[in-house]
């Protein structure tokens, strides 16, 4: 039997894209099928025309979702958070039949909301879902308080679309042996991510460091805030195709986030071939942040300090981390990605 998957999604992103073409490439797969919300205007990702993924908006669904999944029947049915009405009543009509997948980011802490969803789990969420699928380790505690045994439990939810960094690695490559000393933030500009308190630090030390740049890619709220420096540039929204040349010569990639669940972004630099510095709030540092390695943890109470630390690193130890970091990288894939659903999915 091939399997027909159903995702029911919330903000579609380019990376979710190749993680879902590659699934639908893959022999044991009859059809993929996206249902997902509107685009969120400070990520606006694009989709390229065609391909074998079967996309629709949820807002632009010509019949009720029920009945779209009666007539697709899908063999496997996962489904982003717990939030959606409409795709929790799919859900539960669907879990008596098929695997039903909780994709979910949060990590524990422990809050009167988390330990609330922990006590009512078995007669709530196990009504919808009987496995649960998120990004690595560190939301592992919490999906095991929501009652998941350790068989209906993955890793490896969120995996970067390699293809536009590897163009990106390529053209960094030749430049490996003589990186100019440039620091980049991708990421929105909103509080959660640091940005505000990176741009702070980096102007205060700007001083000491007068050769540093900083750019920043990304817009959001805190846009309107944005220091205008003379070392520091801020490019706005890219999509991962254009980001190439911003990254072609740069030292060091930092994302100084004060909550991140994950941090795709983490990933896809490391495919490109750039040494990393994060917060240990960024939970995809678990997997892609080595460090010494191919980069540094940076310290989310002492950014300044950190950052000083950082700017010191001499250029000459950033060939060996941004290979480092490719390897690293490379270790997930979207069409990894896709083996480890088809394996989850498969267990009984």
């Amino acid at each position: 039997m091939k399997h027909r998957v159903v995702f029911l999604h919330t903000e579609w992103a380019g990376y979710f894209g190749a993680c879902t073409a590659a699934l639908a490439a893959h022999p044991e797969v009859e059809s993929v099928h996206v249902i997902h919300w509107d685009s969120n205007p400070e990520a606006p990702f694009e989709w390229p025309s065609g391909g074998a993924v079967q996309r629709r908006l949820k807002s632009g669904l010509a019949q009720p979702l029920l009945q779209l999944l009666d007539q697709i029947a899908p063999t496997a049915l996962l489904v982003s958070g717990w939030i959606d009405r409409d795709y929790l009543a799919a859900a539960r009509r669907w879990r008596p039949h098929i695997p039903v997948v909780l994709c979910m980011d949060n990590r524990w802490t422990g809050s009167w909301r988390q330990r609330l969803a922990a006590a009512v789990a078995p007669f709530t969420l196990h009504r919808h879902f009987d496995r649960i699928w998120v990004p690595g380790t560190p939301q592992l505690p919490y999906a095991a308080r929501l009652g998941f045994p350790p068989h209906r439990r993955a890793v490896g939810l969120y995996c970067a679309d390699n293809a536009p960094f590897d163009a990106a690695y390529r053209l960094r490559k030749p430049h490996l042996q003589a990186l100019r000393p440039v620091l980049v933030f991708a990421g929105r500009y909103v509080p959660a991510k640091g940005i505000d308190a990176l741009q702070h630090a980096f102007a205060a030390l700007a001083p000491e460091f007068p050769e540093w740049e900083l750019r920043c890619v990304g817009t959001g709220p805190l846009a309107a805030t944005q220091l205008d420096h003379p070392q520091i540039t801020h490019h706005g929204f890219l999509q991962p195709s254009d980001f190439a040349t911003v990254l072609r010569d740069a030292a060091v990639f930092v994302l100084p986030s004060r909550e991140e669940p994950w941090g795709v972004v983490l990933h896809e630099m490391a495919l490109a071939g750039l040494p990393l510095a994060a917060t240990p709030a960024v939970g995809s540092a678990s997997h892609f942040l080595s460090s010494g390695l191919n980069g540094t943890l940076l310290d989310l109470h002492d950014l300044h300090s950190s950052l000083r630390s950082l700017l010191e690193v001499p250029l000459s130890v950033r060939a060996q981390q941004s290979e480092a970091s490719r390897t690293i990288g490379l270790t997930y894939t979207p069409d990894v990605w896709a083996e480890t659903l088809l394996n989850f999915v498969r267990t009984p």
